[in-house]
């Protein structure tokens, strides 16, 4: 039976002999792919207990290392303008399948390419999706795109968001780690917010950035709320 997942801009399995819709709203990224319960590293008893959705933050990584996500977002003087900003991800530890596909909103995403692939066969950008094939262990696919993501909040403010963040089978969701790094121009704008604000406690900020490493499991949704520039910008929360 073929697996299909439908989420914003998501992995999911495909079946390479069929034509898979891909009408699939939204802007943020995230990753939900197929993952067999065998995969998982969990004994029975794990399995049982599968969260549902519910966002819990992990103080230790599970007995076997979870899928990583490694993101880096620049937002730049353009990106101001436009709310379009850049975007490089990489994925590691991707669970072995015959085939996923990530897929963007075809109206809020430009310029995808593949930039780097490990132990998959086959790999290509299809319209608004990236395809891959014949995925071995420990496989990493590596991909580069601009996405609309970045929208005005008033009083001259901005806010970005991010997810929703996610390893998905099916009904249960499975632990990932995340490393994400945004960029952006403290020259004019500063860093007001960030929620859920669990992340300030997992989080490094300085002038222009803020990195996070996290470990979780469930959905995570990252909002980032961005105010003008003070004439000297403040540092900490």
């Amino acid at each position: 039976m073929r697996r299909s997942i439908a989420w914003k801009n998501c992995w999911r399995p495909r079946d390479p002999g069929m034509n898979t819709a891909r009408a699939i709203v939204g802007v943020t990224l995230l990753i939900c792919s197929g993952l067999a319960p065998a995969e998982t590293g969990s004994d029975p008893a794990d399995l049982r207990n599968i969260n549902q959705g519910d966002l819990v933050f992990l103080t230790k990584p599970p007995k076997r290392p979870p899928h990583l996500q490694e993101m880096r977002v620049l937002i730049n003087d353009d990106s101001l303008r436009t709310g379009w900003v850049q975007t490089s991800q990489c994925h590691y530890r991707l669970v072995r399948m015959p085939a996923l596909q990530v897929v963007f909103s075809p109206d809020k995403v430009r310029k995808l390419r593949i930039l780097r692939t490990e132990q998959i066969g086959r790999a290509w950008v299809e319209g608004s999706s990236v395809q891959i094939e014949q995925i071995g262990a420990n496989a990493v696919l590596c991909i580069f795109s601009e996405n609309r993501t970045l929208h005005p909040s008033g009083a001259g403010g901005f806010e970005w968001r991010g997810g929703p963040y996610m390893r998905r089978f099916l009904d249960g969701y499975f632990p990932v780690h995340l490393k994400l790094n945004v960029l952006y121009p403290d020259s004019m704008v500063q860093l007001s917010s960030l929620e859920p604000s669990a992340l300030q406690l997992k989080s490094v900020q300085q002038p222009g950035q803020v990195d996070i490493d996290v470990l979780f499991d469930g959905r995570l949704n990252i909002l980032m709320h961005f105010t003008p520039a003070a004439p000297a910008n403040r540092l900490g929360w």
